[in-house]
């Protein structure tokens, strides 16, 4: 609620609705990392490293 307390006109919706976005979009990096040191995801992108 920080926002809206600086900047005073933020709807509360939208807010809430960044907040949810970063929440997933943090979930979906956390998952990403989980699974790809747990050797489930095993892609192109992933840079090999020390067994």
């Amino acid at each position: 609620m920080r926002a809206t307390v600086l900047t005073g006109d933020v709807d509360v919706s939208t807010f809430s609705g960044v907040s949810e976005l970063r929440a997933s979009w943090w979930l979906l990096v956390r998952l990403s990392a989980i699974a790809a040191s747990s050797g489930w995801v095993r892609s192109s992108w992933t840079a090999p490293g020390p067994s």
